[in-house]
């Protein structure tokens, strides 16, 4: 698997270990990420609180358009119910 990420965004596990509360002061302020790197080898991406929800939202997204996708092709208008038939007719 190959992370894209900017340079900028680099960061070593001794950094990180040296360094601690400052990066995550920085994540919290610029609601970024860091790719942590050891041995010149991406081990883990650290994400802001913000940036992970962004990002999990989007995932949430996808998912939903495609079982969307998926359900719109196997649709019979035939077979659909109505919302008062299914929720009953409003009062």
């Amino acid at each position: 698997m190959s992370l894209r990420f900017d340079t900028t965004e680099l960061l070593t596990v001794g950094r990180l270990s040296k360094q601690t509360k400052s990066v995550l002061a920085h994540l919290g302020r610029d609601k970024g990420k860091y790719v942590v790197i050891s041995d010149n080898k991406p081990v883990a991406v650290v994400l802001s609180p913000d940036t992970y929800n962004a990002l999990m939202e989007e995932l949430e997204d996808a998912y939903l358009g495609a079982l969307a996708k998926e359900r719109l092709a196997t649709f019979d208008k035939k077979t659909a119910l109505t919302h008062e038939e299914v929720f009953g007719a409003k009062e």
